[in-house]
């Protein structure tokens, strides 16, 4: 018969005892001791459950959503974006026209009245505008009536609705361009996110680098102390030791410091007080990283690039449609009219087909010569600002590379290195407890350490930040975080 003592702090023997239990190696006096050993057992996976539940990339872009109200901002501008082209195109709605007046003679009790009804409706698309009218008079023995319908058609200025189709073009291309600026405000915004994230994620790495430095400086601080109690260790390694644990506790101080302000950003971006360390997330995130990097980019559908092509473009058809607007009107118009009037009793009825041309043309249009040479200036502006976001593009597309390749070659050669240098720790420490080796040597090996491994995080940090910049910069952004 054995006796089982659980330890609550430690779940695999737990489990391991539990299994024992079940499979009948170990027996427990007593029904309420086997309920006990149950119910702990219970506890500790449930609890173990819940403390290791992950928080990922993914859940701190989400809160960030949620909580952050400048994502509300960005949407609520972009949902903007759908009415820039109604705003600013022409009506063509149906107009109904009421006119009514009745004047009164001064020296007579007679009066005279007048009423118009029209409906008219224009059709940008085409330059075409249709109009129906019944007027009616009445003056003393004089009745008149009017009914007419009649199409105009324009010839020269928006003939045939060519310059509404150009505006109407130049309106999509400015609502597609707000799109894409928008776009590019929400992968800042992401960029943003996933940058804090990885600040955080290195900072928490960091802080345990500077703890557990400091617990083995002080570890070293006894060893030392120990050998000086013994007269094996000189004063000046004991106070040698005694100024590597001030400056292990100078250290880690600052990472505190530094974590708690992290802490402070996270909680204000995602109204957590705290998220967990997740080393696991940044392996996993550095090889994914790594995959997308690879992905083939063609510059030319790179969304600035397309940006400035846009600007130029909506340019090139404001100027055009400036010059259209100072050209003269010629119209072509068509009807039909009846007329019935009554003068002293005399009827007259007359009924009438017409065609016609109608004309004018502006002169001396200061102001309108003067938008016009402003929009020339405009476009040439953008044509610059077009070129030298192509350089921008090119220039960055080979630093990001150059940069990319330098810190994913010096991780992976940092990793060998710290497998090395905590193996060389580690034997200098027993040769160092053995005497072999004087404490000198041994800090060296030590700083040696803390050294790749402050670097190794600073190295990860940046490589991180800058493949989510070229994934920005690529437009692939978006897409990586809906992949996660």
């Amino acid at each position: 018969m054995g006796i089982i003592v659980w330890n609550v702090c430690n779940a695999s023997f737990c489990s391991r005892s539990l299994q024992l239990l079940l499979s009948g190696k170990i027996e427990v006096t007593g029904v309420r001791t086997m309920s006990t050993c149950i119910k702990l057992f219970i506890i500790l996976v449930f609890s173990s459950s819940a403390y290791s539940e992950s928080f990922e990339l993914k859940d701190f872009i989400r809160l960030s959503i949620e909580k952050d109200q400048k994502y509300q901002e960005l949407h609520l501008e972009k949902e903007k974006n759908k009415y820039i082209k109604d705003q600013s195109m022409p009506a063509d709605a149906i107009s109904l026209t009421l006119d009514h007046e009745k004047a009164y003679v001064l020296d007579s009790d007679d009066t005279n009245q007048s009423s118009t009804i029209r409906l008219s409706k224009d059709f940008s698309k085409s330059g075409t505008s249709i109009s129906v009218s019944k007027s009616r008079s009445n003056q003393p023995n004089i009745e008149f009536e009017e009914f007419d319908v009649s199409v105009e058609q324009s010839l020269l200025k928006n003939s045939f609705g060519r310059d509404t189709r150009l505006l109407e073009a130049k309106l999509e291309e400015e609502a597609e361009l707000a799109n894409k600026e928008q776009d590019e405000a929400y992968e800042d915004y992401l960029l943003e996110s996933i940058a804090a994230f990885f600040d955080y994620q290195i900072t928490y790495s960091k802080y345990l680098l500077a703890k557990d430095t400091l617990a083995d400086t002080k570890k070293l601080n006894r060893q030392v102390s120990q050998k000086y109690k013994k007269q094996i260790a000189t004063s000046t390694d004991y106070q040698k030791s005694q100024l590597e644990l001030l400056t292990a506790e100078e250290d880690f101080l600052a990472m505190e410091k530094d974590l708690n302000l992290m802490k402070a950003k996270v909680t204000e971006r995602t109204g957590l007080k705290e998220v967990a360390h997740m080393p696991g997330e940044m392996k996993k995130l550095f090889s994914k990283l790594l995959e997308w990097e690879s992905k083939s980019l063609d510059k030319n559908l790179i969304r600035e690039k397309l940006i400035a092509d846009g600007k130029l473009s909506i340019a090139k058809k404001e100027l055009e449609i400036l010059k259209r607007d100072n050209w003269a009107e010629l119209n072509l118009v068509a009807g039909y009219s009846e007329e019935e009037s009554v003068r002293y009793s005399n009827s007259v009825n007359q009924k009438e087909n017409y065609v016609g041309l109608s004309f004018s043309m502006p002169f001396s249009d200061k102001q309108s010569a003067a938008n016009i040479g402003i929009a020339r200036l405009d476009e040439e502006k953008l044509k610059v600002s077009r070129d030298l976001a192509e350089r921008s593009i090119d220039r960055q597309i080979l630093e990001f590379k150059q940069q990319l390749k330098f810190y994913s070659k010096n991780i992976e050669l940092l990793d060998k290195k710290l497998a090395l240098a905590k193996s060389i720790y580690k034997a200098e420490n027993n040769r160092y407890s053995y005497g072999k080796i004087d404490l000198d040597t041994l800090i060296e090996r030590k700083k040696d350490l803390a050294t790749y491994q402050y670097q190794y995080q600073e190295y990860l940090l940046s490589y991180l930040s800058l493949s989510a910049s070229w994934l920005e910069l690529n437009d692939n952004l978006i897409e990586f975080t809906q992949s996660l």
